[in-house]
């Protein structure tokens, strides 16, 4: 009966040891620190601590942020747009060479600003309208082929050189 007590002082570190295994500080912290100090505070010290789980789930929600981040980066140099266009500097309006689909079903303005674009176009480059947001841009054509593929019927291809 005398060893009774420490026998549960040990049996309680060790199962805050147990409890601590899957956390951050670890079973040896978590029993040693349950051991020396009281069963109560290494219990308060142990659950206070995170889960290993939770750790790794943070850090690739923080590695797919940033890249994300990267990506919209990327996306963003890729991506030329022309809203600040005017209508009123005179150019000679071209019809693109090779006007897609897109192109007959647009307003007269957007048309207007596609004439407008058209000259500026470089090789391996595309006009394009984004549905969601409405802007018309200059992209690379491997920009809008990977978009393409990931995002169908968002960016109407309008006309490319």
């Amino acid at each position: 009966m005398e060893y009774a007590l420490p026998f549960f002082y040990i049996l309680l570190a060790f199962i805050i040891g147990v409890i601590g295994a899957d956390r951050k500080i670890g079973f040896w912290k978590a029993f040693l620190l349950s051991l020396f100090l009281s069963p109560f505070l290494g219990a308060i010290f142990t659950l206070h601590t995170k889960l290993l789980s939770t750790e790794k789930f943070e850090e690739e929600t923080l590695a797919t942020l940033e890249q994300q981040q990267k990506t919209i980066e990327l996306l963003k140099k890729e991506s030329m747009h022309f809203d600040d266009v005017s209508s009123s500097s005179p150019q000679t309006i071209q019809v693109p060479l090779e006007a897609k689909d897109g192109y007959k079903d647009l307003a007269k303005e957007e048309k207007g600003l596609v004439d407008k674009l058209n000259p500026k176009l470089k090789n391996n480059e595309v006009i394009v309208k984004h549905q969601g947001n409405k802007k018309i841009s200059i992209i690379s054509k491997s920009s809008y082929k990977s978009w393409n593929k990931q995002y169908k019927d968002i960016i109407t291809l309008l006309a490319e050189k």
